[in-house]
């Protein structure tokens, strides 16, 4: 998914432009010739039309959270505060030693964590050790 960098920038856009609309426009307009991506919308919050231009280096491409996959630390962040499934060692590419631990909505806690390389959503309410856990994906 593209994103705007800068986040006064994406505050003010997306007034008018929803993200998908973003994305959208920037996998039309990222490869061609010119240096900016162009949002256009017509008949906009009472307005005939409304456009702005971004330059492509203010944009950039980011993975996109999947509850049911193991997602790359370094590049998505898990979206709300709760319990995840988290792994600091890989075998093969894929994640090994996992356990679980709370996400604060900054931080894994306890803070003094191990470099988590992958998480992915925690299955059950973690309160509930007789629940069963779904393990599509591990």
């Amino acid at each position: 998914m593209w994103q705007i960098k800068n986040p006064e920038i994406e505050k003010k856009i997306l007034v008018f432009f929803t993200q998908e609309e973003i994305d959208l426009a920037c996998k039309k307009q990222i490869d061609d010739e010119f240096s900016y991506v162009v949002f256009r919308k017509e008949d906009c919050l009472g307005f005939n039309e409304v456009s702005f231009e971004v330059e492509k280096k203010e944009l950039e491409e980011v993975e996109k959270y999947d509850p049911r996959a193991w997602n790359d630390f370094s590049k998505v962040k898990p979206p709300r505060p709760g319990y995840y499934c988290v792994s600091n060692f890989k075998i093969n590419d894929y994640p090994s030693e996992v356990f679980q631990i709370y996400w604060d909505g900054e931080k894994w806690n306890p803070s003094n964590t191990l470099a988590v390389l992958s998480f992915r959503e925690y299955p059950i309410d973690p309160t509930h050790l007789d629940g069963f856990w779904d393990t599509k994906g591990l």
